[in-house]
């Protein structure tokens, strides 16, 4: 019997605040980033009312030398409804970090791409300002640490 495949909402999106890096706000976000369980392909996806999505940034973090690269991106510019797909945004294993817009409207996010993910997060508070903990996943692993926070590092 073959896995069935279940769309996960993984993680919340953050409304980008310029005073406090790395802080988060869930409010108002209608964009959330989806991961396919079997496939690990990750893509932005809309809820509620028809909202204006405008996708400028795609960073992905490369655990080899704990940087955050820009990877390209097409600009997508559109409104859609709920549960429409804003944008695909990579089938390839990695942590990647989004940022797009709604209505105008700054938000960005982390998105984990892969087969396998992290049981747990629970870390240690950092005594460093300027990183996040996440699940860093590989090809055929995943670990919890601190990356760079790429509001600081990728979002300008």
């Amino acid at each position: 019997m073959k896995p069935v495949g279940i769309p996960v909402v993984l993680l919340a999106s953050l409304m980008l605040a310029p005073t406090t890096p790395g802080a988060a706000a869930t409010h108002g976000a209608h964009g959330a980033i989806q991961r396919d369980g079997p496939s690990g392909k990750v893509r932005l996806i809309a809820h509620g009312k028809p909202v204006k999505f405008e996708v400028d940034k795609l960073c992905r973090y490369d655990p080899e030398s704990n940087r955050w690269s820009r990877e390209e991106v097409a600009p997508i510019n559109k409104v859609v409804g709920a549960d429409a797909v804003v944008a695909e945004l990579t089938d390839s294993v990695g942590l990647y970090w989004v940022r797009w817009k709604e209505d105008g409207r700054p938000f960005a996010s982390l998105a984990v791409s892969g087969p396998v993910l992290c049981n747990d997060i629970a870390l240690a508070p950092s005594s460093r300002s300027d990183v996040v903990a996440t699940c860093i996943p590989q090809q055929h692993s995943a670990r919890a640490g601190y990356v760079p926070d790429p509001n600081i590092y990728c979002g300008q």
